[in-house]
């Protein structure tokens, strides 16, 4: 199934790529040529400060070209004003947007020598180990240590009612773990009672269950 999906989207963008009459050269993803970063409509520009992203075009698909056909029809719209340098971009220094938990440069600017301080120290600890967990699938729950380390956090918190780390699931974020309680805890045919402000993407997600009746 997985790979009859993979021939049949590479196939599709060939033949995107070859119907448009690109040539093996640089052209932008945006498919809108060169633009000031202001004006540009792919979010992910923005990470970088940088002009629209540029993809190198082969004649056989490669993952930058699959890349680039996708930011095509899949940049959300929803979220483009935090990221395409609008009035309420994340990126402006005068301006403190709390539509989503987006933090701004000056937050995120020591995050690359962090994240390569961390990368050495974990690296040089699997090398010492000789045992390459970290390139293996962990375990359901999260990581051991993340886990005891939060619910030693916890525990200091609540003293007569300690955390234990195997009570505990580590997920990607919000949406997710939102995703784990809806399909675990509640009947299919359950009602869900939301505040009239709430999580922007709770109501999306609760969406994908059709069955469940949503009352704001």
């Amino acid at each position: 199934m997985c790979s009859r999906f993979l021939c049949t989207t590479l196939l599709r963008l060939r033949l995107n790529v070859k119907n448009r009459n690109i040539k093996s050269a640089k052209y932008f993803a945006t498919g809108l040529g060169k633009h000031p970063y202001n004006q540009a409509t792919n979010p992910l520009c923005a990470i970088n400060k940088t002009q629209t992203p540029e993809v190198i075009v082969s004649d056989s698909p490669s993952f930058d070209v699959i890349r680039g056909e996708m930011a095509l029809v899949n940049v959300d719209r929803k979220l483009k004003h935090l990221f395409d340098g609008g009035d309420w971009n994340v990126y402006d220094e005068n301006v403190l947007n709390l539509g989503v938990g987006a933090p701004g440069p000056d937050l995120l600017q020591n995050c690359c020598d962090i994240f390569e301080a961390a990368t050495k120290h974990r690296l040089k600890h699997e090398k010492q180990s000789n045992l390459s967990y970290l390139f293996q699938y962990g375990p359901t729950s999260g990581s051991v240590e993340i886990r005891n380390a939060i619910a030693e956090y916890f525990s200091s918190l609540y003293v007569d009612d300690p955390v234990k780390s195997e009570d505990l699931i580590i997920t990607t974020g919000a949406s997710q773990g939102l995703h784990f309680v809806l399909s675990t805890l509640l009947d299919l045919n359950g009602v869900i009672f939301v505040d009239e402000v709430t999580y922007m993407i709770a109501l999306d997600t609760m969406k994908q269950f059709t069955t469940l009746t949503i009352v704001p």
